[in-house]
């Protein structure tokens, strides 16, 4: 007999999502446990990098968060899922620390083409870089 989906540990879940064909039930799961990570993950750097802390709520900056936490989902079945496949998390905690960090970077690739077209130096190095990271790893201790 199959476990519900709500009862699959983090790794089962992921394993049923990675699957091809991609199994509808076991992404309806993924994103009830993990769309909320994704999407304060997302719009908690992108605040924190773009400059826009007091305004993540202007429609335009809504559409980004919006766009990039697509593109969050994009690279986890990119490849045939090849990042979910990658995960070695038993746990719905690892798994979110996983996602933050990949919001983290999704976010990161996002503001960094406009710095690097001007020459500025790396964002990796920028005080906002550091206080988003910080903010992140903060987070996924709670």
């Amino acid at each position: 007999m199959r476990l519900p989906m709500h009862q699959l540990s983090a790794r089962q879940l992921i394993g049923r999502c990675s699957k091809r064909p991609p199994e509808e039930l076991a992404w309806q799961e993924f994103v009830r446990r993990f769309h909320a990570t994704i999407h304060k993950g997302v719009s908690d750097v992108y605040a924190r990098l773009s400059g826009c802390e007091h305004n993540v709520t202007s429609p335009a900056a809504e559409e980004v968060v919006r766009e990039l936490v697509q593109e969050v989902y994009r690279r986890l079945t990119r490849n045939n899922s090849e990042a979910l496949k990658q995960v070695k998390a038993n746990h719905d905690d690892s798994m979110k620390n996983y996602l933050l960090l990949m919001c983290m970077n999704v976010t990161r690739d996002h503001i960094r083409g406009p710095v690097r077209q001007e020459g500025l130096r790396d964002l990796h190095t920028a005080p906002r870089f550091r206080s988003a990271f910080g903010l992140l790893l903060g987070e996924a201790k709670h």
